[in-house]
């Protein structure tokens, strides 16, 4: 039952579901969220008169013994400095560009791993030194517009899921570890484990990998053997870090003990190996597959934050839900003006105004051809456009995969 309380009666363990302001007025990462200590009450108190709660959800909530600062701590991130500088329409060429120069390297590392995966299968050796200059080329590419390749993550492709999966943990976990700071060398480490942090999978059957059904205690058995086989695999070989290995064996570990194959728990999960955990399950989260159809990156992030405490550490959960900022690439979003579109990347500067591929009009027909715009540029009729609310998945049946794939090279996308 959803039910209105004053933010002075609120207690830890409370679900609260909607505001008393709009929620990108606030600090807040969601609209909707649980409430897990007295500094996130504290600060609910700051920008809330009351709030409505659902009793049903709170009941699941266990309130932090222990309370910690981080959670949300995104101020900058949802309100923009008012001496912004303001961006000119050279961000939309600057992305456009490396989208073209980058979409050249993706479809190499989509052969690359589809060839590794392949050898793997039929036992033959694979080429570990074409992976490592694809990783830096990767490195390259998000260090002068890391926009461009989140957006070709948003390229799932149901019939190659390990591929194309393989890929966007790669690069999600390259721009995850820029944005911690990390050295090249390990964002180097990181790249490549990611990249071949399934290679394990290979060595299960086709049969239960592509099961359509619920697989049964056998199968599921064998299934988490695959980190185990991918260590194995890496371990063999002595020309990269063993952390690539590592990070191949422990990507389904969780802090509570409860991930395999080995069941560690807490400090005994190392940082990089938990960074590709949180992102392997983003991504495959958001990955229609066979058994389920894959949801929106904002709800993906939102199940996690909500369900997935104790599975990760939470310092970097909460950076990574950081790191991808408010409006996800990816994310199906209507404007206030009733214009439709898909963001394309984000403005760290302004994460309220990110560039947008307008799909739909305010009529809700589609654009042809269809447009880009800077939401910091944009006005109409005097007066700035903002997002309205990030919409679910496959909303007026737009689907951001297919969309992206028809756009291919993006050369015809219109500027405005």
């Amino acid at each position: 039952m959803k039910r209105k309380v004053y933010v002075n009666d609120l207690q830890p363990g409370m679900y609260v579901d909607e505001l008393d302001r709009p929620w990108l007025e606030t600090p807040f990462l969601f609209q909707g969220f649980p409430l897990r200590d007295a500094k996130e009450l504290a600060l609910l108190q700051q920008y809330c008169e009351f709030v409505y709660i659902l009793d049903e959800r709170s009941e699941k909530i266990a309130p932090r013994e222990h309370e910690a600062s981080h959670r949300f701590n995104t101020r900058q991130l949802n309100v923009a400095p008012q001496a912004q500088k303001r961006r000119t329409s050279q961000d939309h060429l600057q992305l456009i560009s490396e989208l073209r120069r980058v979409k050249t390297t993706y479809d190499q590392s989509h052969d690359y791993i589809a060839e590794v995966l392949e050898d793997v299968r039929f036992g033959r050796s694979f080429n570990i030194e074409d992976g490592k200059q694809l990783v830096e080329k990767f490195i390259t590419s998000i260090m002068r517009n890391e926009n461009a390749l989140l957006l070709l993550t948003q390229l799932k492709d149901y019939d190659e899921y390990t591929v194309r999966h393989s890929l966007n943990v790669c690069i999600l976990s390259i721009v995850f570890g820029r944005h911690l700071k990390l050295k090249p060398a390990e964002l180097k480490v990181l790249g490549l484990g990611a990249l071949l942090h399934d290679i394990g999978k290979m060595k299960i059957p086709s049969a239960i990998l592509n099961k359509a059904g619920k697989l049964d205690k056998a199968e599921f058995e064998r299934i988490k053997q695959h980190p185990l086989y991918g260590y194995r695999l890496l371990s063999a070989r002595n020309d990269f870090n063993p952390v690539v290995a590592e990070i191949a064996l422990s990507h389904h570990e969780r802090i509570d003990g409860k991930g395999y194959p080995r069941g560690l728990k807490g400090d005994q999960l190392k940082t990089l190996p938990m960074m590709v955990a949180i992102i392997d399950v983003y991504d495959a989260i958001t990955t229609k597959r066979c058994y389920r159809d894959g949801i929106s990156p904002h709800e993906a992030l939102k199940l996690m934050y909500e369900n997935e405490i104790g599975a990760f550490r939470e310092d970097l959960l909460d950076r990574f839900i950081q790191c991808l900022s408010i409006f996800l690439v990816g994310s199906i979003v209507e404007l206030d003006n009733g214009e439709v579109g898909i963001v394309m990347s984000v403005n760290h500067e302004h994460h309220l105004a990110p560039v947008v591929l307008l799909v739909l009009g305010p009529d809700k027909q589609p654009y042809t051809p269809r447009k880009v715009c800077n939401l910091q540029l944009l006005a109409r009729n005097g007066s700035p456009v903002r997002i309205k609310r990030i919409l679910e998945s496959n909303a007026y049946n737009i689907n951001a995969t297919e969309i992206l794939f028809e756009e291919n090279d993006f050369l015809s996308l219109q500027l405005i």
